[in-house]
């Protein structure tokens, strides 16, 4: 095998294509072993089985083989694996993205399994709106076959279980997390303009050109933590219990970054008598944000496009903020200094900034050995956060995993807080929580 690999190209060509799986692997290993740049002949010249699903391609080594042979090989089937489960996820994610925004996973959960019938594809999708039953049918069975529905094959109907109903249908459930799909198509959309970032082409976009799709997935993703855990658990925390009092009594505060205002609603109403500004600079999130203050009717929210006002000048009503605070912000800022300096000019002597931020492990060693979310937060911030930080030139571009402790709490001290405590709360484990005073 080792001669075969020796061969110049033509010859490895039409020697390697006689062979049989896996030595044929076994040939382009070698060869990639001896230098070679052969290995892309994989992708070229793949057998009838590339049409099949991936996992029906993974060979094991023959049992004469090199043990390094027979290492790369194992190699290679891991990965093959791996990649196989990436691909599965991916199309599961789309799928879950048509269950949350065609109502589908709602409308299945309203029966709990053995409280009625069971639904059929006919039967769900005249109640889901009237869908097309033939797609709702092939949509139920890629369901079952991904586990996230259950299937009875004696009575031919499918459901929703009261976990996956959490998990998948109620939106103000702690554990929700179809908003997720949502995000995804956030990143897939965002691909074309990255592509001419990654070339140089131009600045990386900004949170405007990302839409309503990303305003809509933070909104329903964040607004589930910030009623019940943020408010609840993080609030009485801080200051031991002093800004919680402050804000049953009154107080003037601001919500940076607040996208839709969707969690900044949420806080004025545990608080009526409190008055909440909240600041936004991207136009689809200032619009959400207008749009869901009218329709609701609450009075003590203001929004405030910090494009115009910038943080910097105040409280629109003069005075100073008694509380400031940032959910999921600063790793997405160009500028995250001058932010800090922003907020350190409008604080009441006795105010209190609460900045809650991804939780990091440190660099970039640390969080590919040790955060188990790291392959989708550097996804993620490839795609959105990032690029929102390089959206400047000279912008500062942490990232999502770019603002660990050993950053946070040193930028925070050079730009005027001198009193800085940081925690993590177990029902917001994602999140790094920071107390900031003058």
């Amino acid at each position: 095998m080792a001669n075969i690999a020796l061969h110049t190209r033509p010859c490895f060509c039409a020697a390697t294509m006689t062979l049989k799986p896996p030595w044929r692997d076994v040939a382009l290993i070698a060869a990639g072993a001896a230098g070679g740049a052969l290995l892309t002949l994989l992708a070229r010249r793949e057998r009838k089985e590339a049409l099949c699903w991936p996992t029906a391609r993974v060979e094991a080594a023959p049992p004469d083989a090199p043990p390094a042979v027979q290492d790369a090989l194992a190699k290679k089937a891991a990965m093959q694996q791996q990649m196989t489960s990436h691909l599965r996820g991916a199309v599961v994610m789309a799928m879950v993205y048509l269950g949350d925004q065609l109502g589908l996973y709602k409308t299945l959960s309203s029966e709990r399994p053995g409280r009625g019938p069971g639904w059929t594809a006919s039967r769900l999708a005249k109640a889901a709106g009237n869908l097309s039953p033939r797609l709702v049918q092939e949509w139920l069975s890629q369901q079952a076959a991904a586990g996230l529905v259950d299937f009875n094959e004696t009575a031919q109907t499918f459901s929703l279980t009261a976990h996956g109903a959490l998990l998948l249908a109620e939106n103000l459930s702690g554990s929700f997390m179809a908003p997720y799909a949502t995000l995804m198509l956030a990143c897939y959309k965002r691909l074309p303009s990255m592509m001419q970032a990654f070339r140089g082409g131009c600045l990386a976009p900004t949170y405007d050109e990302a839409g309503e799709d990303l305003a809509d997935a933070m909104a329903r993703l964040h607004v589930p933590e910030v009623k019940f855990f943020f408010i609840p658990k993080v609030i009485p925390e801080v200051q031991n219990g002093a800004l919680l009092k402050r804000l049953q009594e009154g107080a003037i505060c601001a919500d940076v970054g607040c996208s839709g205002a969707d969690c900044t609603l949420e806080l004025a109403q545990a608080f009526p008598k409190s008055k909440f500004y909240a600041y936004e600079v991207a136009e689809p999130a200032l619009e959400r944000a207008r749009d869901n203050i009218k329709r609701l009717g609450i009075a003590n929210v203001i929004v405030v496009d910090a494009k115009v006002q910038p943080l910097g000048s105040g409280p629109p009503d003069g005075g100073k903020f008694d509380f400031v605070m940032c959910y999921d912000v600063l790793h997405d800022l160009a500028e995250p200094e001058k932010m800090m300096q922003e907020v350190r000019d409008v604080l009441h002597p006795d105010g209190v900034w609460v900045v809650v931020d991804i939780a990091s492990e440190g660099d970039a060693q640390a969080n590919i050995k040790k955060h188990p979310g790291a392959a989708a937060y550097y996804g993620i911030s490839v795609c959105l956060c990032l690029p929102s930080g390089l959206s400047v030139e000279g912008g500062r571009g942490l990232g999502t995993l770019g603002f660990p402790v050993d950053v946070a709490e040193p930028m925070f001290r050079s730009n005027g807080f001198s009193k800085v405590r940081n925690f993590r709360m177990p029902t917001l484990e994602k999140n790094q929580v920071y107390e900031l005073q003058l």
